[in-house]
């Protein structure tokens, strides 16, 4: 995390990786349950999911483990920088998503549609990030606090004057 452009940033390169990371557990958790019927590695993935998001929102991203395995990839390299800010709203997205799922399999069940929504939801969203560079997060950020995001990849948020 830096604070050269007068808000504090993040590399965008690792935590797209991270991105991915967590999509892969998910979805190789996904598949084991398909496979096995087994709950079990699913809440393990979605309980580290909640633990690194919980990390980089409360104490800082540099100590998440899967940014940690994402800087290790793109030590080399320029940086492209996107504000801290959106990130955080991002990743509270995400633990958000993941909480209801854990809760609502608590409550209602493995096979609840609420659990079931709330984990595709989730898994489009890491994909988006890993896969196609969009953090739909931060957009909808955008569009909850248009006069506040700065600093998004290539000038994606700069106000343009005609």
């Amino acid at each position: 995390m830096h604070f050269d452009h007068g808000i504090p940033v993040i590399d965008e390169r690792p935590v797209r990786i991270s991105a991915g990371i967590l999509f892969g557990l998910i979805l190789l958790a996904i598949f084991n349950f398909m496979r096995t019927g087994d709950f079990t590695p699913i809440y393990l993935f979605v309980g580290f999911i909640s633990i690194d998001l919980l990390i980089r929102i409360l104490i800082n991203p540099k100590f998440s483990p899967t940014i940690a395995i994402g800087n290790l990839f793109t030590r080399s390299g320029t940086p492209h920088w996107i504000g801290i800010p959106q990130k955080k709203f991002a990743w509270t997205l995400g633990l958000v998503l993941a909480l209801v799922m854990v809760s609502s399999t608590f409550l209602l069940g493995e096979r609840n549609p609420i659990a079931s929504l709330s984990c595709m939801a989730c898994l489009m969203l890491l994909m988006y990030e890993s896969i196609f560079g969009v953090c739909v997060g931060c957009t909808l950020y955008g569009k909850l606090f248009p006069n506040k995001p700065t600093v998004c990849p290539d000038g994606s948020c700069e106000i343009k004057t005609a």
